[in-house]
């Protein structure tokens, strides 16, 4: 039968499902949500979908969101043999790799950089536009490998990044000082079937759209400074694509008031609750409040998997969780970040995202409650290397599920606070130079929850925590994207500039945490893990990240079903202390050392 998608007809992730579902002849039935109407805060989609967003798909009662899950359900369920989503554990590694780097590293890199020209008519933010050029940057690297993103052919990454670069046109942003990424995307316009349908009218639509409505109110790279008005800033709680609030802006900019935006999110009810409405008579924004100035594939596992990590690191204990509880046997490596070891030679053949770890490498981990290690049916004939920091969640996460799925691991730790991610050798290996990065016999990926994906794959196929059902493991994918692209996103922007920079805390950073963890609140009502009713490889992920909130002495008491979770988590995932609680605390007693 056809497949309900529910989507906005400009939005990429709406569009990179339209791509998938074309290339692999799927017919959807299209549902428009219109987004700046509020249609998708209405009660009925909100049942759909707790987290009110576009794309959604009901394919025979089943409901899933996250559009890159969506693309992989799709090929999945409906192209299993489709070169799109390859089925070789590798080559689908890399696909995996370059959805999770869309997601967390490219998609919003170009987000942060344009939405506040398109939406507020914003001066381009040298800052933004250099992150966005060092994402491009890493995009025009693989390009230089693979005729396309992942692979000498289209795949799934290919849709789902053409869309979120194609948007970038509406401001009539280049990519012309990235030769590759320019051929790339002609040869995409040119192949994509119906690409005047789905990309070229809905496009042009919304620039005549934005135009119209005075959204944008500078070019592109253009604006003039002005001079701050009486010593003071307005704040202005708005939406950028609130008619209202632009007005307010666009009478500031002209007669130069200086304005700090405080960004209220309809979409998840924030002008509802009750400390917005205290300044408010009604729920309508905007309101304007006066401050001052602010795998091989045999069948027995024989050797163990490497694992280069640094213990304290989420990421890496939820690897060593998901291999423990699968049974698969590691070589944990100790690479010490604070030593730089992640910067020697022998490192740095591997990585390349930044001086710490890229937010999409953080990965966070979830639980194991309830089910039964299960043996793989795989061989090992030799143990996989992982490069990592001990105490990055993300590193925890892929060593916990190689201690899931009896993977053993071969640690070399990367001290990141020294550089050693950025020495040409870990370079080598991975020009992102994040951790955790895995050398498996020769084979070199990075992004964690590619990583733990790629050693459920190729490891413990037959494994319930990664399980082969599409639906189930749309589930799964589904919390690992919400992880990197919600959860964890929003953890990180709250806590690492208090552990790194020593900051305080920021009231508005925490309220994001908390609705990010009030979302997962509620998600854990309908499972009892975090994608089903047994563990799997979100679970690593999103436990792995929220424990590493707990090194800052961050509390989850407000969240019963979530402490519940972790508790369970901490008492059923296999080596927990030496995986995460060892690891954490040292890393505690190192901040305490630094202050």
């Amino acid at each position: 039968m056809t497949v309900d998608l529910y989507m906005s007809l400009p939005s990429p992730p709406s569009r990179a499902v339209l791509m998938t579902a074309q290339h692999i002849g799927l017919d959807v039935n299209k549902t428009i949500v219109d987004l700046a109407n509020g249609e998708h805060l209405k009660p009925e989609y909100a049942k759909i979908n707790p987290q009110r967003v576009v794309p959604t798909i009901v394919d025979n009662g089943y409901i899933l969101w996250e559009g890159r899950a969506i693309q992989a359900y799709l090929a999945n369920k409906y192209a299993p043999d489709h070169s799109v989503y390859p089925k070789d554990p590798q080559a689908r590694a890399i696909v995996d790799r370059m959805l999770f780097f869309d997601i967390g590293t490219l998609y919003k890199a170009g987000s942060d950089f344009f939405a506040p020209q398109m939406f507020a008519g914003q001066p381009a933010d040298p800052a933004k536009l250099e992150a966005f050029n060092k994402a491009l940057g890493l995009l025009e690297d693989s390009l230089s490998k693979t005729k396309y993103v992942a692979a000498d052919h289209i795949t799934l990454p290919d849709f789902s990044i053409y869309a979120g670069l194609t948007f970038a046109e509406v401001i009539d942003f280049s990519y012309a000082e990235f030769p590759k990424i320019s051929a790339w995307m002609e040869t995409m316009k040119a192949e994509v079937p119906n690409n005047e349908e789905i990309n070229v009218k809905p496009l042009l639509g919304f620039k005549e759209f934005i135009k119209s409505k005075n959204f944008g109110l500078v070019k592109f790279g253009g604006c003039k400074a002005k001079d701050i008005v009486g010593g003071m800033t307005v704040d202005v709680y708005l939406s950028y694509a609130s008619p209202p609030s632009r007005a307010v802006l666009m009478t500031a900019q002209h007669i130069g008031v200086d304005v700090n935006h405080k960004l209220v999110d309809l979409a998840n009810g924030e002008h509802m609750e009750p400390e917005y409405l205290k300044g408010t008579l009604n729920s309508a924004i905007l309101s304007v409040v006066l401050s001052s100035r602010k795998t091989r594939e045999t069948s027995t596992i024989k050797m163990p998997v490497d694992v280069y990590l640094a213990r304290p690191s989420a990421p890496c204990r939820a690897v060593l969780m998901t291999a423990a509880y699968v049974g698969v046997s590691v070589n944990v490596k100790d690479v010490d970040l604070w030593t730089g070891e992640n910067l020697k030679p022998e490192f740095t053949k591997f990585h390349n995202a930044g001086y710490l770890n890229s937010r999409s490498d953080l990965g966070s981990c979830s639980s194991v409650a309830g089910t039964t290690r299960e043996s793989s049916p795989v061989t090992l004939n030799m143990t996989v290397d992982v490069y990592l920091a001990s105490a990055s969640g993300p590193c925890r996460a892929v060593l916990m599920t190689a201690n899931h799925i009896g993977v053993d691991v071969n640690k070399k730790e990367i001290n990141l606070m020294v550089g050693e991610q950025l020495k040409p050798e870990f370079l080598k290996m991975n020009p992102q130079h994040t951790v955790p990065t895995i050398d498996d016999n020769g084979f070199i990926l990075w992004e964690s929850r590619a990583v733990q994906t790629y050693l459920a794959n190729k490891y413990a196929p037959d494994n319930s925590v990664y399980p082969k059902d599409p639906q189930v493991r749309a589930a799964v994918d589904r919390m690992l994207y919400f992880d990197i692209g919600t959860l964890y996103k929003a953890e990180g922007e709250y806590l690492y500039p208090q552990l790194f920079a020593g900051q305080a805390a920021d009231p508005v950073k925490l309220e994001a945490f908390k609705k990010a963890l009030t979302l997962f609140e509620e998600l854990l009502g309908k499972t009892k893990y975090a994608a089903a009713d047994h563990i799997t490889l979100a679970d690593f992920s999103i436990f792995a990240s929220l424990t590493f909130a707990e090194v800052a002495d961050f509390s989850y008491a407000e969240y019963p079903k979530i402490s519940a979770y972790m508790q369970k988590l901490k008492s059923e995932v296999p080596n927990h202390e030496e995986i995460n609680e060892k690891p954490l605390n040292g890393f505690r007693d190192f901040l305490k050392s630094k202050k």
